[in-house]
């Protein structure tokens, strides 16, 4: 599950919980977010919430609480949605897509070894038509590259451009996966 948080006024961020009351245990809660929080299939805090459901047989729920950050008002939406396929790139060719302000993204290509026999660059270049976009890259079995969890990164800036080669300690052979965050409205 994806939960990602868009401001429109103000600054405002977001935990999110399977306790409404939201517990400081990091099992059950998540620390404070600013744009993005990404629950794992397997996560303790999406466990806890199908544990405390069950009993009453009951569909699991997590909650989100959004805490404005200084003395001005925050106007915001909140969006939670089940995390898709990422979108399959191809080498050379142009992928277009959208992603709303801190909306998330995925895209994939694969190096698998018969590719990376011998050393090769590899260049991510992002050129949103409108806004700016943070752009993460992870190898395989990292599947959603977000700031807390990634290999490389591009700055927030309205062109992202990522270079890093297969010799690359970094650098696994299979699945490259590509998340693309905006920065906003």
């Amino acid at each position: 599950v994806l939960v990602t948080l868009s401001v429109t006024e103000g600054d405002a961020g977001f935990r999110v919980s399977s306790s409404a009351d939201f517990p400081t245990d990091g099992n059950r809660t998540t620390n404070l977010a600013h744009d993005a929080v990404l629950l794992e299939p397997f996560s303790g805090l999406l466990s806890a919430a199908v544990d405390a459901a069950r009993p009453f047989n009951a569909t699991p729920a997590v909650f989100v609480l959004v805490e404005a950050r200084g003395a001005a008002p925050s106007r915001f939406s909140v969006v939670a949605s089940a995390a898709g396929a990422a979108k399959q790139l191809w080498k050379g060719k142009e992928t277009r897509g959208a992603v709303s302000g801190r909306g998330y993204d995925r895209y994939r290509f694969l190096l698998g070894e018969a590719e990376v026999k011998q050393k090769q660059l590899v260049s991510i270049d992002l050129f949103p038509i409108a806004g700016a976009a943070a752009v993460f890259v992870s190898c395989s079995p990292n599947e959603y590259p977000r700031a807390v969890a990634y290999n490389w990164k591009g700055g927030m800036s309205e062109k992202a451009s990522i270079t890093f080669d297969t010799g690359d300690a970094e650098f696994r052979p299979g699945w490259v996966y590509i998340g693309i965050v905006g920065t906003g409205v």
